[in-house]
């Protein structure tokens, strides 16, 4: 699975989520959501920051966001990024 944090600078919400994901040892990829606004608005209906996706990865990455997003949610959700943790058996467990 690919993980993907859209953020914007000077964002808590973003910043919290980031080290969320960096404690539990799970590999994102960190887009700058200013250069997908389009997409993130009009295909997954999100307009704050940070937006975080999860696709698979045998989804071809050509596909737009809409097509190829398994999950996705925006702001800081610890519930949710427990959640798919349970999804990531390669994780390492930081508490």
């Amino acid at each position: 699975m690919t993980v993907e944090v859209f953020t914007t600078d000077r964002c808590g919400a973003c910043y919290a989520t980031k080290r969320w994901l960096d404690n539990f040892g799970v590999a994102y990829v960190e887009r700058s959501a200013s250069d997908y606004a389009d997409h993130l608005r009009l295909n997954l209906g999100h307009t704050k920051a940070p937006v975080v996706t999860i696709s698979a990865d045998s989804v071809d990455p050509r596909k737009p966001i809409g097509e190829r997003v398994l999950a996705h949610w925006s702001g800081y959700r610890p519930d949710r990024l427990a959640e798919m943790l349970g999804d990531f058996p390669e994780r390492k467990q930081n508490r």
